[in-house]
């Protein structure tokens, strides 16, 4: 564990991807950070929209990304860390949506506006294949077509929002849980569940496999 002094969120310059300095270069809370899977980029998203990409080596501060209005929910890699994934929500405001952007120049590939009363509280994408799950405020896991951007099936079961995804090192196994600390494992070819876990009795916030598959560990809020 090392701690860097050199690129604190208060005294870094963010950048264009024209290597301009961006008028987001201002002091920003952090809602959420995802690193790229080889170490190369870590992402994190802001409570007030914009995306900072910061890599790691280079000698400027991170580039940004922006599209967001409101606060990013969540981000995800694509499998090679040529795209990322991001979510925003607040119930009530102009920017319910998913977004896809090109990391080698900052382009917005794709965006997905969601209805008023529905929020994307999580997002992952499956290990090797183009399919991406969203979590929402309804309770709904959705599965998408990532090269398309478009729906592929809901995967119904959980009755308050669901705030934690993780596929399963190996498809086609997808874990997500809500409020009432249910968790349910799919079946995603299937789009069925199998044997659901007891419920917790606590909100679960985050989920995450053990690499070999076999175990999942839920964290809960306290």
């Amino acid at each position: 564990w090392e701690e860097s002094e050199d690129h604190r969120l208060d005294d870094t310059s963010w950048y264009d991807f024209a290597g301009e300095t961006s008028a987001a270069a201002t002091p920003v809370s952090v809602q959420v950070q995802a690193w790229s899977s080889d170490s190369r980029f870590l992402a994190w998203g802001s409570i007030t929209g914009p995306i900072g990409v910061w890599e790691v080596a280079g000698e400027k501060g991170p580039r940004v990304l922006a599209g967001h209005t409101t606060q990013v929910t969540d981000l995800a890699w694509m499998t090679d860390n040529t795209r990322l994934i991001s979510t925003s929500c607040s119930i009530g405001k102009a920017d319910q949506s998913v977004r896809e952007w090109d990391i080698s120049n900052g382009q917005q590939l794709s965006v997905t506006r969601l209805p008023d009363h529905v929020s994307v509280l999580a997002v992952a994408w499956s290990p090797v294949r183009t399919v991406l799950a969203t979590a929402e405020s309804d309770g709904t896991v959705w599965l998408w077509d990532s090269e398309s951007a478009t729906e592929i099936a809901p995967l119904i079961g959980h009755g308050k929002r669901t705030a934690g995804l993780a596929w399963a090192p190996k498809e086609p196994l997808l874990a997500s849980a809500d409020r009432d600390g249910k968790i349910i494992i799919w079946d995603v070819l299937n789009q069925t569940s199998l044997t659901p876990i007891d419920p917790l009795n606590k909100a679960v916030y985050s989920l995450a496999w053990s690499l070999d598959g076999k175990t999942l560990a839920a964290l809960d809020f306290f």
